[in-house]
């Protein structure tokens, strides 16, 4: 019981820091304004694909380049390094393009 309640103090501590610091910033790539926004990210590892949801993360209002505080991404880096349990298993549908752009004709 103890571990969920420190898990939950970690991503309070998380998203209070990552407000703090990073509330509003310049993009690093087109230099437009970035605003704090609380997003479902997804990466992959190997073959795997990982979703995470509640991630605190700066988002420019320009571009849609999409940054993460440092503490953030080493979370998520130790939450698939050591296999923690996740709250559940979605499937993804896998399509590729190739097969759907074969098929269409040029005008």
């Amino acid at each position: 019981m103890w571990e969920k309640e420190l898990i939950r103090k970690d991503f309070k501590t998380i998203k209070n820091d990552a407000r703090r610091v990073c509330e509003k910033m310049k993009c690093a790539l087109c230099g437009g304004e970035s605003k704090q926004q609380i997003i479902t990210y997804e990466a992959r590892w190997g073959k795997k694909l990982y979703s995470f949801k509640d991630v605190p993360a700066l988002i420019c209002e320009s571009c849609g380049d999409i940054s993460f505080s440092h503490q953030v991404m080493k979370e998520i880096d130790r939450i698939i390094k050591h296999h923690e349990k996740p709250e559940g298993y979605e499937k993804v549908p896998v399509f590729s393009l190739q097969k759907f752009l074969s098929h269409k004709t040029a005008p």
